[in-house]
């Protein structure tokens, strides 16, 4: 199928009142997240919405699909013709809690066209909370980029950090670790990577740090 990626609307909320989402999640540069807690049931409803058709076919692909503990997930249907519930379901345990975010991406589809969404579920351990956990942004240029890229970010305090970069289907393809001084700090990296999507994480003591950024390799 042809993509189309102005083709759909995604509304994380739906309308007032009906299906809330019941996790914390935020959308930075288009990239969207939701965090939740080792123990905790993740429950994520998202709608979608196409003025062309009132069919809309649905699944979902990624890492934690494929765990011992998988995520589920469900489609459903609401009083809009033209619009369909996607619902995501976890209970993630300590084994599934990590630093990097799982990559999860919904693939909708009309018939004619297709859309590729992806949403990053970060798994926390149950003796920290989301506050405690207060995550950063920092800036990756130029993006799209042929590999050389530089790192802006700022950090409370001097100490070591770690760098991954991951492709699309979530495996992690490039690692390093830097040491910060408190402030700003500048990061250069040459990434020998095929042109595609990628995603930088950072993360310190085997926690999230930093939000995820998405990172264009495109070489001509």
């Amino acid at each position: 199928e042809k993509s189309s990626p102005s083709h759909f609307i995604i509304n994380y909320y739906g309308p007032e009142g009906l299906f809330p989402v019941i996790n914390y999640e935020q959308v930075i540069d288009d990239t969207s997240y939701t965090t939740v807690m080792e123990a905790e049931a993740f429950d994520l409803n998202l709608f979608a919405i196409d003025s062309s058709v009132t069919s809309i076919g649905f699944y979902a692909f990624g890492e934690p699909f494929g765990l011992s503990n998988p995520m589920t997930y469900m489609q459903g249907t609401t009083d809009n013709a033209f619009q369909t519930k996607v619902s995501l379901m976890w209970s993630p345990t300590s084994t599934e809690a990590r630093a990097e975010p799982y990559m999860v991406v919904l693939r909708l589809m009309n018939g004619t066209f297709s859309m590729d969404y992806t949403i990053f579920v970060y798994v926390l351990e149950n003796t920290s909370s989301i506050h405690d956990e207060e995550l950063y942004e920092f800036d990756v240029f130029p993006n799209p980029s042929k590999g050389i890229v530089n790192i802006n970010l700022n950090s409370a305090e001097a100490n070591t950090i770690d760098l991954s970069v991951m492709n699309i289907a979530g495996q992690t393809v490039y690692t390093d670790q830097f040491f910060l001084v408190e402030g700003d700090n500048t990061i250069p990296l040459n990434l020998t990577l095929k042109d595609g999507c990628y995603f930088v994480n950072f993360s310190r003591d085997g926690k999230p740090a930093y939000f995820t950024k998405k990172l264009v390799i495109q070489q001509e």
